[in-house]
């Protein structure tokens, strides 16, 4: 089989945002950039392994990020990115070298598996493969604080990544222009003479790069969350007894509430919401009365757990 390998570039110092997080580590709604870009790999089954590439002194705050996922142990990346990735693909070359390689930005959170798929796909016909989107901005050259031109924006493209490449091919190219500083892996295959296809882009997959950037990226996902809502109520008779118990506390009473289970009918009626705001059927449909184990059973009392 044809093997995949993510690498994940990571290894940049995110200067162009305040504070001294670099933009990787920063979160997102509550997980870091880093661990949003790592989990749209290691999830994506056509993957077989994710390469992380980082500054040798993040070492604690990528344990930190990565936490529980399965990766590769982290390289540690150059002084620039292409250093970076060059040192990445020579650990492969070294580590069982695969066939094909996507190079992606860690701070790239937003990256569609759907993506993913058409850059692998592409790599059946073409040597290297980038997603690119239109440019529909009117694009101008300036000359200090002065417009110096306007540029013609036709067949001009924003690249993203993850681009993807044949390995040995990319490998050869980087090893050939180490000593350049070029803006992106694209950039150093067509100088070696890759011809490089394009897959459509997808606007979702910002870059983290600016203070904006990241509040942006905040709002879209708060933008994605469904909300639900569910109702939920329950009745039992009145029985003999020395207590009733609600929400989980018994209370003192002459009288219990008669049921299959514990008959709390406050935590009973709680559980009927969720499960319908999960659209997951009723209590009834999950602990049916015929369920012989739950008889006489229910949630352990407050009182004999908090004194």
């Amino acid at each position: 089989m044809t093997e995949t390998v993510a690498l994940v570039v990571a290894a940049g110092r995110g200067t162009r945002m305040s504070g001294n997080v670099p933009k990787q580590y920063r979160q997102l709604a509550g997980q870091a950039v880093l661990r949003r870009t790592l989990s749209a790999f290691v999830s994506h089954p056509a993957i077989s392994r994710v390469c992380p590439v980082i500054h040798r002194d993040d070492n604690e705050s990528f344990t930190a990020a990565s936490l529980g996922l399965d990766l590769d142990a982290p390289i540690h990346g150059g002084e620039t990115r292409q250093d970076s990735v060059r040192l990445g693909l020579e650990h492969l070359a070294h580590s069982g070298a695969p066939d094909r390689v996507l190079i992606h930005d860690g701070a790239r959170p937003f990256v569609p598996a759907s993506l993913i798929d058409q850059v692998i796909g592409s790599l059946d016909r073409a040597e290297a493969t980038i997603p690119a989107l239109d440019v529909h901005d009117t694009l101008k050259r300036m000359d200090g604080s002065q417009i110096g031109e306007t540029v013609e924006r036709a067949g001009l493209v924003r690249a993203q990544t993850p681009q993807g490449f044949h390995f040995k091919s990319i490998l050869e190219a980087h090893r050939a222009f180490a000593e350049l500083s070029l803006t992106d892996d694209a950039a150093v295959a067509e100088k070696f003479g890759i011809n490089v296809m394009t897959v459509p882009g997808v606007e979702e997959n910002i870059k983290i790069t600016r203070d904006e950037d990241l509040e942006r990226a905040a709002f879209w996902l708060q933008a994605k969350r469904e909300t639900r809502v569910g109702s939920g109520f329950d009745v039992h008779k009145f029985d003999t007894g020395k207590n009733v118990r609600l929400g989980g506390i018994d209370i003192p009473h002459d009288q219990s509430l008669a049921g299959h289970s514990d008959a709390d009918v406050a935590l009973h009626a709680l559980t009927d919401a969720l499960l319908g705001a999960l659209g997951d059927g009723d209590i009834g449909a999950h602990f049916p009365p015929s369920d012989a184990p739950m008889a006489g059973r229910g949630f352990i009392p407050v009182s004999q757990t908090c004194p």
